[in-house]
């Protein structure tokens, strides 16, 4: 509790800044896009709504019943030798500031998208209400899956933390066995979750806007850097960073890539039913074919 009222006024203070500064950027955004780029339907929206869910009770039903190895409290179990010579090489020991820093990069990442359709409603009158709910259910799959996954994986691969081979470890880490979930980085799926959610959705959305490289650069800066402060923090090896940049990734596209498909779909209905239209007139049979 100690250390999160630490990070509070830090985080209030970044969140604040970038607010601000992007309310700036976005003002002169070009419009939104005349189509509607997502679609929702039960179809697909309830499977993947259920894989979230399962995936997420299933990772947490894991680490709260099954039986977790204790910690080696003399830390002499731990050789780095033992480890990978790509793994060592990047291994560093616990590091409080970096650890925060890595803290702070990551809510900023996460909330990225909410801020940028914010402000581009709030503050520019460039995003539609009626589109929070699709893009905030596609937000909500994609991290409930990335989520879900990640703890099943960290469960049932019970990977050392690098700053236990150094004598040292997060305060806590060893009473919540928190020092056996490495692999893979929960914050870098969840960075590049919404680094790869934030920027296929932005250009969706904006297709035309002039900030489409500059939204990338921004999430990937910030995914990336969270990445690099986790391992500098001694909180993960590379191949754990990695790996969750991968898992991240691939939610953060394939579940608003998925809604796009569906939106072709709809669109490509809605124009072969307007190509034939049959209309009676008063005296007349008006018959028009749009090829």
């Amino acid at each position: 509790m100690t250390e999160l009222k630490k990070r509070i006024p830090a985080l209030c203070l970044m969140a604040a800044m970038l607010f601000f500064c992007a309310q700036n950027v976005f003002a002169g955004s070009e419009d939104f896009t005349d189509a509607e780029p997502f679609a929702l339907s039960p179809a697909l929206d309830a499977p993947l709504a259920v894989a979230g869910v399962a995936s997420c009770v299933t990772g947490i039903l894991l680490q709260k019943l099954c039986p977790l190895p204790d910690a080696d409290a003399s830390f002499e179990s731990y050789k780095l030798s033992d480890v990978n010579a790509l793994d060592a090489f990047f291994a560093r020991p616990y590091n409080s500031v970096l650890n925060t820093l890595g803290d702070v990069t990551c809510v900023l990442d996460v909330a990225l998208p909410a801020m940028i359709l914010g402000i581009e409603w709030w503050a520019c009158s460039n995003f539609p209400a009626r589109e929070f709910a699709v893009a905030g259910l596609m937000y909500a799959e994609s991290f409930a899956l990335s989520w879900g996954i990640k703890n099943i994986l960290k469960f049932a691969v019970h990977r050392v933390r690098p700053y236990m081979y150094f004598g040292e470890c997060e305060p806590g880490a060893m009473e919540s066995k928190d020092f056996e979930f490495s692999w893979p980085s929960g914050h870098s799926t969840n960075v590049f979750m919404s680094a790869a959610f934030t920027s296929y959705m932005f250009c969706k959305y904006y297709p035309d806007s002039s900030w489409r490289i500059p939204v990338v650069a921004i999430s990937y800066s910030l995914a990336f850097g969270t990445a690099a402060l986790r391992m500098a923090s001694g909180n993960h090896f590379l191949t754990d960073v990695l790996s969750g940049a991968v898992l991240g990734s691939a939610c953060g596209f394939l579940v608003p890539f998925a809604h796009s498909l569906l939106a072709k779909s709809r669109d490509r209905k809605k124009t072969e039913n307007e190509t034939f239209n049959l209309q009676f007139l008063p005296g007349a049979v008006n018959v028009s074919i749009k090829l």
